[in-house]
């Protein structure tokens, strides 16, 4: 039996012994022909693993690295024609990544709801999460081919993502039947993926709480404060320490936790909540000279920063019903961060109108205020132009970008001519009188 593994340092082993394969480009071409749900063109994959060499070399390399790989699995694993290559059918291989994908899917496949699952989906949920043992392909590089490095990139991004949500369901379904040594090993599983998310670290406290272990709650409070100082510079957010305070005074229920905590449905999922129990507090972070006001709502694994338009104010937004909606629903189970642009809403004035690159700023202040690691960049309208700027300059920085209602530019240019001119703009933006 062949068996591939591409969680943490890939490996292969064929009838249980290890089979060591030391060119990183033939193991890059296994993976990525492994992970593909169908054929490869040549050309594709030329492009991907040696962008370096011309195209004769490059034949060549793939070529010989074919023919390695089948000298040292014993098996036409993969196979070629003139055009394509692609994983061999006729032979079988068991990865690791596969099993895990199909374990995940069998809850999405029972049409569950967000943080709801059924015994047979928790059976495979915990499946998935002992399959992945570390991050895919950790510590593979191919650093001459920085187009596999990227696909390697989204697809480890992609996955933890997977574990992140299989991990809060299973946290939730054992906190719900009051298991809770068991919901703690999961949570910290989940807080080890990203130490600066508060909201893992207060379900963690909470926890170590309901399962008859305060000291360890208020040792993870100290360790949170410590990771946040050390990382960002920051202390912890009002409901961390709130948290922490009521556990150490024994002010913190520890019996009947769930329901007495929180109102939660049996599905795991926090129902809507009223709009005045949903409007969060607006806190301030300086931008250079300048003070930006923002607010954070939710708890979720992901976090969406919303860049709004040229027009903001954090506070009376709140009393649009249709703009609370959209937030109930989408702080259900996501964490959102919100904010005025400088010159704007609640954030300081500035006598100028804001440069792309001010806006830059103020995203990266505001993501250290609120730890915000990689969220999802959210433009919207004039917060378009600066998602794009924000994506293009610090791609590293971002899970994805969602652009709404929104355009690369505003104003007409020899490569935008569809833009508004300079009179009819300024007309469609003038006050009416």
């Amino acid at each position: 039996m062949l068996r591939l593994f591409l969680f943490g340092a890939p490996h292969i082993e064929l009838d249980g012994h290890a089979v060591p394969l030391r060119r990183s480009k033939a193991l890059a071409l296994l993976a990525y022909l492994a992970m593909a749900p169908q054929p490869q063109e040549r050309e594709v994959l030329l492009a991907l693993i040696w962008p370096e060499f011309d195209t004769a070399d490059a034949r060549n390399n793939l070529r010989r690295e074919l023919s390695l790989l089948k000298a040292a699995l014993n098996a036409d694993v993969l196979v070629a024609d003139r055009s394509q290559v692609a994983r061999n059918a006729q032979v079988a291989l068991w990865l690791d990544v596969a099993m895990f994908q199909e374990q995940i899917a069998l809850r999405r496949q029972h049409g569950h709801p967000p943080g709801e699952a059924c015994a047979l989906c928790v059976n495979a949920l915990t499946t998935a999460t002992r399959l992945y043992t570390d991050d895919f392909m950790a510590g593979f590089s191919l650093p001459d081919s920085p187009a596999f490095d990227e696909w390697q990139f989204y697809q480890r991004e992609a996955l933890r993502q997977h574990l992140v949500e299989a991990l809060q369901t299973l946290v939730a379904w054992h906190e719900q039947r009051e298991e809770y040594s068991v919901a703690v090993q999961f949570a910290l599983r989940q807080l080890a993926l990203d130490p600066l998310y508060e909201p893992a670290q207060r379900e963690l406290m909470r926890l170590y709480t309901w399962a008859g272990q305060p000291a360890a709650a208020l040792r993870q409070y100290e360790q949170c404060v410590r990771v946040l100082q050390e990382e960002l510079g920051v202390g912890p957010e009002a409901a961390t320490t709130d948290l922490f305070e009521a556990i150490r005074s024994k002010r913190f229920p520890t019996h009947g936790a769930p329901s007495a905590v929180r109102d939660s449905s049996s599905s795991g999922v926090q129902p809507l909540r009223p709009a005045a129990s949903l409007r969060p507090q607006t806190r301030y972070v300086a931008s250079g000279e300048v003070h930006i006001a923002y607010q954070v709502i939710g708890e979720g694994p992901l976090d969406i920063m919303i860049v709004g338009g040229f027009v903001s104010h954090l506070e009376q937004m709140w009393e649009e019903p249709g703009v609370v909606q959209f937030l109930q629903r989408l702080s259900a189970t996501t964490r959102i961060i919100l904010f005025d642009k400088r010159g704007v809403g609640l954030s300081d004035r500035v006598g100028h109108s804001p440069t792309l690159e001010d806006t830059m700023d103020d995203l990266l202040a505001v993501m250290h205020a609120t730890g915000a690691r990689r969220p999802v960049l959210f433009g919207v309208s004039e917060g378009g132009p600066n998602g794009i700027l924000f994506a293009a300059t610090y791609p590293e920085r971002l899970a994805s970008l969602i652009l709404y209602g929104t355009a690369a530019r505003f104003t007409r240019a020899p490569d935008y001519p569809w833009a508004l001119t300079g009179e009819p703009r300024a007309a469609a933006v003038a006050p009416e009188h």
